[in-house]
Parts: structure tokens; C-alpha cells; sequence
């Protein structure tokens, strides 16, 4: 085994293996090289083999017992490819982080560090680390299209337009959370979990923020150019701190002529994402407090 090699094992899924599991001594980057880039381009190969039979979604572990901020859906699924998943996600996916970090297999130069796991879930199954300690919010909101070009402000404004019910008003932020998100379809069209997954989640945490106005003003003019809101609602939907559960932040920058969002996904531990038939476009889910499983 070289030593590259020895910096990581995948163990790809089989007849007696029904899942995908990676375990490597750094952190998958979104541009890796060296024997990252290896790294990346074996286990794209290994989780392309994984395809839903109708009944079931894709279900990814990333275990760490580094806590630092890092956002599980990029580490999981953007850094490797979205590609290699379409045929895992056409249902939906779920997605969970941990710092539980399974033991490393033996012939690593280095202890393991970063674990990923990937395998076939039912649509109605669990998250195997957390459990839902109380759920704070519900929302059902109609919307435009969802693609993979959809801009997380379509998501954001929304769900800032939809119906919601408040279960629980926090006085302080809530820290980890999890969330189940159902997107609605309508027949005529189609919608893979795994190019729907960035942008609604980014739109949809970012709508329980409060934005802390910073640059308002010209976040406002920009935010009416991506929506088909004026720029008094946007004002109110930034500044409202009715459904800001997840707190206070500089939720907004300006980058080149446009906007970058900054929600606090890398609290978020667990999701889920289905894709449901509908008769029209739609985004419904729940906001939950988490704890970990005994």
C-alpha cells in the first residue's frame, strides 16, 4: 500500500457491505488536491453505485470529533460532486453529523479523523445520532420553481411569506437543530433532492434569523432584484424578529454586484429532505431542537 494510500480507506458497498464508508486523516475540501483529489475520485465511483428502488432515500453519516464550524451537507455531498448522488436522491436524502467518531480500520499510517458513511434509508426511517427534543417551528409556504440554479432569497422569502406556526418561542437562539423539509412537485415537472438541498437550506435557515442591518440598504435594492418582493417587505422580513429562533446575525453580505447569505447551517446536524408529489411548488417543514441519542 503506498503512502498516500495509508491516509485514508474506503470501504465501497457490497453484497455483505450494504453501504459506503470513508475514513481519512483530513477533512474532503471543496478543491482537493494530492491524495485528496484520490481520495474523491474513489469514493465518487463507490456512492454512484448506490441507486433507491423506489421505497427508500439516501442516508449520509459525517462524524468528527473536530468542532469546528463546518457546514455537514458540503463535506457530504457539494465537496465530492453532486453527480455521483443523482441516482440516491431522486426521492430524497437525509443527512446528520456527529462527533462520534467510529474506530479506524487497521493499515492507516494516521488515526482517522473524519469518517464519512453512505447507504440506503426507508423514506420513513430515523436519524441514528439525534432525536427530536421540541419542535419549534412549522411552516407550509407555496414558491416558484425550485432548480438547481434556484437562489436561497426564492426560499427565504418564501417561507417568510408562508403560513407557520410557532410551537415554541426561544428566548434565547436555539444552538444544534435539526430539520425536515418536504418540497412539493407538481406532476408536470421533476426535482432530485441532491440539486434542491444548497439552496433550500440556506433559504429556509436563513429565514429564522434577524438580519442585524448591516448595509441594509443596499442588501434591500439587491434582494428586489433576485425576488419579486418591494423593497418595504424585504425591509420587514430583515428586520422582524417574530420567527428569528436562530437568533441575531449579519445574515447578509454584499459580494462583487451581488448578495452572499450567511445562516448558521453548520448548527444544523440533521435534515431531511423529501420530494413529495404535489399540485403545485411548495416547501413545508419543521424546525427542531435536538439532542443526541443514548
Amino acid at each position: 500500500m503506498s503512502p498516500e494510500r495509508d491516509l485514508y480507506v474506503l470501504t465501497p458497498c457490497g453484497p455483505d457491505h450494504p453501504s459506503v464508508e470513508l475514513w481519512s486523516g483530513r477533512r474532503l475540501p471543496f478543491e482537493p488536491s494530492g491524495w485528496l483529489r484520490l481520495l474523491r475520485a474513489e469514493l465518487r465511483v463507490a456512492v454512484s453505485q448506490l441507486e433507491d428502488d423506489g421505497e427508500s432515500l439516501l442516508h449520509a453519516l459525517y462524524a468528527s470529533e473536530q468542532r469546528d464550524a463546518c457546514d455537514a451537507e458540503n463535506i457530504l455531498f457539494y465537496n465530492v460532486g453532486s453527480t455521483c448522488f443523482s441516482a440516491s436522491t431522486r426521492r430524497g436524502l437525509r443527512f446528520e453529523r456527529t462527533c462520534e467518531l467510529p474506530k479506524s480500520p487497521r493499515g492507516m499510517v494516521e488515526g482517522a479523523t473524519h469518517y464519512h458513511r453512505y447507504w440506503l434509508a426507508p423514506r420513513g426511517g430515523e436519524f441514528i445520532s439525534w432525536q427530536t427534543s421540541r419542535t419549534t417551528a412549522s411552516w407550509e409556504a407555496p414558491t416558484l420553481p425550485l432548480t438547481g440554479t434556484t437562489k436561497p432569497a426564492t426560499v427565504w422569502l418564501a417561507v417568510k411569506r408562508g403560513t407557520r406556526v410557532l410551537h415554541h418561542e426561544a428566548r434565547e437562539p436555539i444552538g444544534r437543530f435539526g430539520l425536515r423539509l418536504r418540497v412539493g412537485v407538481p406532476s408536470v415537472a421533476t426535482a432530485r433532492a441532491i440539486t434542491l438541498v444548497k439552496p433550500i437550506l440556506d433559504g429556509v435557515i436563513s429565514a429564522f434569523h434577524t438580519h442585524d442591518g448591516s448595509t441594509e440598504t443596499e442588501v434591500v435594492k439587491r434582494l428586489a432584484t433576485q425576488t419579486d418582493a418591494d423593497e418595504a417587505e424585504l425591509t420587514e422580513h430583515l428586520r422582524s424578529s417574530r420567527f428569528g429562533v436562530l437568533g441575531r446575525r449579519r445574515l447578509l453580505h454584499l459580494r462583487g454586484s451581488s448578495i452572499q447569505w450567511n445562516p448558521a447551517d453548520d448548527h444544523c446536524v440533521a435534515c431531511e429532505l423529501l420530494i413529495q408529489g404535489s399540485d403545485g411548488w411548495s416547501i413545508s417543514g419543521d424546525l427542531f431542537e435536538v439532542v443526541a441519542r443514548q
